[in-house]
């Protein structure tokens, strides 16, 4: 049994709403109901639908969902094992607790590293003794000759050793000395203009980016994947709209066809679907030359 989902009921019965009642004001089908009150949330497509269901659910019956309701329903609806089953919930546990024996273990290795580090220097310092080395350094005097000893010397040497001194040239010092002309810096460049070629290499490297424009006229879940890389749920509203930006495609998963109209540039799309008749992978890309069109087929 549900604590949150009996709560639910109870409240609804107390203002005497109807489940065809409610799905009217909310725009959320009555099976889906159903299962709010069943306390059934893990059968909702996902964590975020639940969400948003039971928060629409709460303001029609007059609950607080933010003060009252989410602490119960964060208790019976776990985000992470959401859509898991028990096989996969145990497994992951079982990880998180051999993760966490690990964890305890190993200030205990870092201690016994540290202790072998400790004895293998004590060790290595024992065994290795500084041996004493002893040099005998021989000095030689060194003799220099005497002023006289280098005269006697000089008178010796034979006179074709003996290389004469030519007297060096008279340097003018009174011709002058021409400026050195002064080096003009050179002049910048223009700048030149991007040529078409590499206009078109710009173009090709960097992705266009497109805007589309979803005009909501009724409540419904919407799921969005745009470019096959980000994948967004929310709760539309009445009235809102949304922007999308995109470079090549964008799909879309609604429970509402008919509450949904999209406009690119001067296009609007429409009529994808009956009054509350959920649709799935619509998808709307746009080829080479900017026109958008619409398909059931996931494009490359």
């Amino acid at each position: 049994m549900s604590v949150l989902g009996d709560l639910l009921k109870s409240k609804r019965m107390e203002q005497k709403l109807t489940l065809e009642q409610i799905s009217t004001r909310t725009a959320i089908r009555k099976e889906f109901l159903e299962m709010l009150e069943a306390g059934e949330f893990e059968r909702m497509p996902s964590y975020v639908h639940a969400h948003g269901f039971l928060s629409h659910y709460c303001k029609v019956v007059g609950l607080d969902f933010a003060n009252e309701i989410k602490s119960m329903f964060d208790e019976e609806c776990h985000k992470e094992t959401f859509g898991k089953t028990p096989e996969e919930v145990e497994i992951a546990k079982s990880a998180v607790q051999s993760s966490s024996s690990s964890i305890k273990a190993l200030p205990v290795v870092i201690f016994l590293a540290i202790l072998a580090l400790i004895v293998f220097v004590i060790i290595g310092v024992l065994s290795n003794k500084p041996a004493e080395k002893t040099s005998a350094i021989q000095y030689q005097p060194i003799v220099t000759p005497t002023i006289e000893e280098n005269n006697a010397a000089v008178a010796a040497a034979p006179i074709d050793n003996i290389s004469p001194t030519i007297p060096a040239e008279p340097v003018d010092q009174t011709e002058a000395v021409e400026p050195a002309e002064p080096i003009e810096p050179p002049e910048p460049e223009e700048p030149r203009e991007p040529t078409v070629a590499a206009a078109i290499v710009d173009a090709a490297i960097k992705p266009q980016t497109r805007q589309a424009t979803l005009t909501f006229t009724d409540n419904c879940w919407v799921n969005l994947m745009i470019d096959n890389a980000s994948s967004v749920d929310f709760i539309a509203e009445s009235g809102q709209s949304r922007v999308v930006d995109f470079s090549k495609y964008f799909r879309i998963n609604i429970g509402n066809a008919s509450a949904i109209a999209i406009s690119y540039g001067e296009r609007k799309y429409t009529g994808f679907g009956g009054f509350r008749q959920p649709v799935r992978n619509l998808f709307f890309v746009v080829d080479d030359s900017g026109n958008m069109s619409q398909t059931r087929i996931q494009p490359n």
